[in-house]
């Protein structure tokens, strides 16, 4: 018995949850990817390779996990956080939208914290205008304040009045 086969055209759908491989009645099913590695699908049907990634520096340490977070106050004043075992490294974008580390008389900006490295990848952030909040639910709720590009500041909230 012959089995025809169609050209796949878009991919519109991206990848398709495991859950509806089984479903052929389904448009979708035939718009989607079973695997999307290193692609990305477009909202036009096509898909496109991946950019790649640039090395831009080393982190603190090489012993510890960080994480790195987004700080952006405006398309040409964004920021990337380090967020390490006890410390905040700031990183600018360029004119050029290269990531480089922020330095003050050649030493990196830096925040001291009281978050370890198991709780790094915990913490909640929200941002607003040039102040990001900073949520972990075994510290009270900090507020990192960018005063400029070499003076940031960490420091707990205060409420007045106290919540009830």
């Amino acid at each position: 018995m012959s089995r025809l086969r169609t050209l796949q055209n878009t991919f519109g759908s991206g990848e398709i949850s495991p859950l509806v491989r089984g479903r052929i009645d389904l448009a979708r099913y035939f718009n989607g990817l079973d695997t999307c590695l290193n692609w990305i699908p477009l909202v036009q049907g096509a898909a496109r390779v991946r950019g790649g990634l640039k090395y831009a520096g080393a982190c603190k340490s090489d012993s510890t996990a960080c994480y790195l977070y987004p700080f952006v106050f405006s398309a040409s004043d964004s920021y990337v956080l380090e967020v390490g075992n006890l410390y905040i490294r700031i990183w600018k974008y360029d004119a050029t939208g290269e990531p480089a580390q922020v330095t003050s008389g050649g030493n990196p900006v830096e925040v001291t914290t009281t978050y370890t490295t198991a709780q790094v990848d915990d913490l909640q952030m929200a941002q607003s205008a040039d102040v990001l909040f900073i949520a972990h639910a075994s510290h009270p709720i900090r507020k990192l304040t960018r005063a400029s590009e070499t003076s940031w500041n960490l420091a707990a909230i205060t409420y007045e009045p106290p919540p009830t």
